[in-house]
């Protein structure tokens, strides 16, 4: 009789935060995990001389990317300052097979669309245990008063969107935190329409078992 093991399949993670919540240092954490990673996104942009592809981004010019748009191969893609930035559809897909949880850092539009397109996405919504605390930390990264306070308002938007989210999980110490997303994965892998070949084999090994009896 053979072991049932779960689906090996990893779990497409999409974190959101405002700005200051901490967002970047819990993924730091997260990717310590040999299990997890951190998704590369393409771009039109010039490679730097400190950049390296597949590691910073895939790059492609601007004619490869929208024809990237047009097939639709993109989870989610923006233009910024005249560049394409976006998530690669294949790379993901190749990943989540090979059983890595991929986390994608988006901003909420981005991360609604992902969901969109991929439903058993993960959509987590990091907070900041208060305001003040908020604004303690973004003035502790050197950002001036008027940087805070642009940012503080486009909070107010980013509020609006939290609906959309499955999860919110405050960022107060960093720890409590982490080990707060990975239950979170850990409860997204377990979930039925993950383990369908689980419950299709148990189902085939009582069918052998009844006729054993």
């Amino acid at each position: 009789m053979k072991i049932l093991t779960k689906d090996k399949k990893g779990v497409l993670i999409v974190i959101s935060a405002f700005g200051g919540a901490g967002k970047g240092t819990i993924i730091k954490e997260l990717i310590k995990d040999e299990h997890t990673i951190l998704s590369v996104s393409a771009t039109s942009r010039v490679p730097r001389p400190d950049d390296e592809e597949g590691v910073t981004y895939f790059f492609k010019t601007r004619e490869e990317f929208e024809n990237m748009i047009r097939g639709n191969e993109l989870l989610e893609w923006v233009e910024f300052c005249g560049n394409y930035y976006g998530t690669p559809r294949s790379y993901i897909e190749d990943k989540l097979l090979a059983n890595e949880n991929v986390i994608l850092e988006l901003e909420e539009v981005g991360a609604i669309k992902v969901k969109e397109m991929y439903k058993d996405a993960v959509l987590i919504f990091i907070l900041p245990p208060n305001m003040n605390e908020l604004i303690s930390r973004l003035k502790k990264r050197g950002e001036n008063d008027e940087y805070i306070s642009k940012r503080l308002k486009k909070s107010i938007d980013e509020a609006e969107l939290i609906k959309h989210y499955e999860y919110v999980v405050v960022n107060d110490i960093l720890e409590d935190t982490v080990e707060d997303i990975k239950k979170i994965i850990y409860v997204a892998k377990s979930k039925v329409a993950k383990n369908q070949k689980l419950i299709d084999d148990i189902k085939e090994e009582l069918k052998n078992v009844t006729t054993i009896i």
